[in-house]
């Protein structure tokens, strides 16, 4: 064998070995890679990823049970929260969303050990878990995971956990607890009127008997003064809807007003009244009162 073959058959044995040590190290980043994201996934108390793969939740607190439902399309993947207990109604999306982004981190600080092998019932009690202080459970297109809390521990500002699944007995950071610490009112979406701009095509707004009615054709809206259609800013008017599209309330008189919770609520006779028509021929129609409270002098721009 000459030398220059010698050489050759040299270079090809070391480029197999740096092909074949390639393979290898990638094989094994592949696997490390696989084992960190299940060491990760297994510590946090919830093995959902993603606040978007959460279709439902359920709250259990000293104010009540809470059950709220997503409701999305295909073409919207956040889309909306639905309050079905225990009331009915839209949800506040900030709120909810918030507490998926601060649950879904959270990871255990301990297992708790059990040296004397007691029982699991046993142990809750010790912990304030036989009768939970809140509890939590997410739900996705795969099942359901629930997670209950119980006392809290002062000493490392952590509060004891039990994740159903796995019967373990964790502690987690008590930063948790004033998330899960929320009223019917808190969940609620606030918003006194849903509507997308777009859809409006007429605003008639009453005071006093009198109306004014203002509509839209195209991308024109105008008003009748009594001699004929006027023009109007239609960026006045889109200002106009989203001043309304912002209004929210901060209490609720009641959940079924009748005339006699408006009286009691001291809400006056005298009241402009902003009534939205929507749709082909405005068949849908939104309807907002607004009492005056303070004094009957309003400043129309």
């Amino acid at each position: 064998m000459t030398q220059v073959q010698k050489r050759l058959v040299s270079l090809t044995a070391m480029a197999c070995l740096f092909l074949g040590a390639s393979w290898w190290v990638g094989e094994s980043q592949d696997e490390l890679n696989a084992s960190t994201e299940a060491k990760s996934k297994d510590a946090k108390i919830f093995s959902v990823l993603s606040p978007l793969e959460v279709t439902g939740i359920e709250i259990d607190n000293a104010h009540g049970r809470f059950v709220l439902r997503r409701q999305r399309s295909e073409a919207d993947t956040v889309g909306r929260w639905l309050l079905e207990a225990p009331a009915l109604g839209g949800a506040d999306l900030i709120v909810v969303e918030g507490i998926l982004a601060q649950v879904l981190p959270i990871r255990r600080r301990l297992s708790i050990p059990n040296p004397n092998n007691e029982s699991l019932e046993v142990r809750k009690k010790r912990y304030g878990l036989d009768t939970p202080a809140q509890s939590l459970t997410l739900k996705t297109t795969e099942g359901s995971e629930t997670v209950q809390f119980g006392m809290s521990n002062s000493f490392d500002k952590s509060m004891y956990a039990f994740i159903v699944s796995e019967s373990d007995i964790v502690s987690v950071p008590n930063t948790l607890r004033h998330q899960l610490d929320k009223r019917l009112f808190d969940l609620r979406d606030k918003q006194l009127i849903d509507f997308e701009k777009s859809d409006v095509s007429r605003v008639t707004v009453t005071y006093a008997g009198k109306s004014i009615v203002f509509e839209r054709e195209a991308n024109t809206w105008t008003f009748d003064d009594g001699k004929g259609r006027l023009p109007v800013s239609g960026e006045r008017m889109q200002d106009l809807l989203q001043d309304m599209k912002a209004l929210k309330f901060n209490t609720i008189i009641s959940e079924r007003a009748t005339l006699k919770n408006l009286a009691e609520g001291g809400f006056p006779e005298r009241a402009w009244s902003i009534e939205l028509g929507m749709g082909p021929n405005r068949e849908m129609v939104r309807t907002l009162r607004l009492g005056l409270t303070t004094t009957d002098e309003v400043e129309v721009l």
